[in-house]
């Protein structure tokens, strides 16, 4: 069975204050085993913090000019 992302984080959210399984479960019904899933796919799957570029590298800058002169005539 397929179950949306919002079902997933309702669920989840609602073990931080039931923190009982099987009432848990049985209040969403889901398997127990679908809640341990998720429950260890929200701690593993995190993606890491994406940075942003304090500035653009010289040679980006090159190839972007390079680029620009080959493509972009006028």
């Amino acid at each position: 069975m397929c179950y949306s992302d919002k079902k997933r984080v309702d669920v989840l959210n609602d073990y931080k204050t039931v923190r009982n399984v099987s009432v848990l479960c049985s209040k969403h019904g889901i398997a127990r085993g679908t809640f341990y899933k998720w429950l260890h796919e929200s701690q593993t799957e995190r993606p890491a913090p994406r940075r942003k570029l304090q500035h653009t590298p010289a040679h980006l800058i090159a190839i972007d000019a390079l680029l620009r002169q080959r493509w972009c005539r006028d």
